[in-house]
């Protein structure tokens, strides 16, 4: 799973769903359970991607991934676009992370019924 347009992979997902965690990731993208935690590692590892601990008296307890500034980075030069205009395609920038958190639980009710 360390191949780089797999790692491209998670990186377009995370910029289009961020705040995902590993199973919903899994289930999103039909990748094992296994490619998806190893490749979340990996982009961790290199700083691409961090992880907000997350749980309510609806959902167990979990980690829920987005991306850093420097994956942000990295995925503008993988798609060949710039920053700003990657901010403004993607629910990415600080005004929508503000927004999704503040709908995180709601949303993570509705991904486990789902």
């Amino acid at each position: 799973m360390r191949d780089v347009w797999c790692i491209r992979d998670v990186l377009r997902l995370l910029a289009e769903m961020p705040f995902v965690d590993r199973l919903e990731l899994a289930a999103i993208s039909g990748w094992s359970r296994g490619a998806v935690y190893e490749s979340l590692a990996v982009l961790e590892d290199a700083g691409l991607a961090a992880a907000l601990p997350h749980a309510t008296v609806d959902v167990p307890p979990t980690r829920r991934f987005h991306l850093t500034a420097r994956g942000l980075r990295k995925l503008s030069c993988e798609e060949g676009i710039a920053l700003d205009a990657l901010l403004r395609s993607r629910p990415v920038s600080d005004r929508w992370r503000r927004i999704l958190l503040e709908r995180l639980d709601a949303a993570a009710v509705n991904y486990r019924v789902a």
